[in-house]
């Protein structure tokens, strides 16, 4: 929030994704198939599929 209590987003990739409820890679995780399986495991722990149903995955 700002000085004037109104939301602020940061969004260096665009808003597309939030809109449209997608998770997806930074291009750092997209550089390497090590960095891949670091994004993949995150995701598993965080278990977001089961707390936000409508939530797309994408790996690209």
């Amino acid at each position: 929030m700002n000085e004037d209590s109104a939301l602020e987003f940061f969004t260096p990739h665009g808003l597309e994704d939030i809109l449209n409820f997608q998770v997806r890679p930074t291009p750092h995780f997209l550089e390497n198939q090590d960095r891949m399986e670091l994004y993949q495991t995150r995701l598993s722990k965080k278990n977001w599929q089961e707390k936000w149903k409508n939530l797309i995955f994408k790996n690209t």
